[in-house]
């Protein structure tokens, strides 16, 4: 795949639910978490900067995506299976995989692998949703539905080394 190609996949998934999917209720101002801590993944994966989450790499060989996006907001009341639907509302033809309840960063976490389109493009989604202390944590690898099994372990490890405060 292209990197234009796949920069407008990741543009369609992020800009679609990602990105506004955090936007909470409530009339508190909406901020980022700029004390997370992480491992950026490493090579084949880059460092882009085209969405609005936290960070966002994208694999050079595949066009593999792993993101991070942060919202905090002092009274927010979405549960976590409501996040998800807005999350991933932007995928064409969902079929959700598997859904379950994790521990994750010492919390309660959504975990969601599901299958779909975007721009006719067939789509796997590794979906992370957390909630802690006032912010939500969206960790996502996302990935062309033929190239998701290549760079998944990444994922997981990225997933190992992530902390929200």
């Amino acid at each position: 795949m292209g990197k234009t190609s796949a920069r407008a996949l990741l543009f369609v998934f992020l800009g679609s639910g990602f990105g506004c999917a955090l936007l909470g209720s409530g009339e508190d101002p909406v901020k980022k978490n700029p004390g997370i801590k992480f491992q950026p993944p490493p090579n084949p994966f880059a460092q882009s900067h085209i969405s609005s989450a936290d960070q966002v790499w994208q694999s050079e060989s595949t066009g593999n995506t792993i993101a991070i996006n942060s919202t905090c907001q002092e009274y927010s009341d979405l549960t976590l299976k409501d996040l998800q639907q807005n999350i991933l509302g932007g995928i064409e033809n969902l079929k959700v995989q598997s859904d379950k309840t994790v521990s994750f960063d010492g919390r309660e976490a959504q975990r969601i692998v599901s299958v779909g389109s975007a721009e006719g493009v067939s789509i796997s989604v590794d979906l992370l949703i957390l909630k802690k202390n006032n912010c939500t944590y969206d960790l996502a690898y996302i990935a062309r539905s033929k190239f998701y099994d290549d760079e998944h372990g990444i994922f997981e490890t990225f997933l190992k080394r992530f902390h929200a405060p």
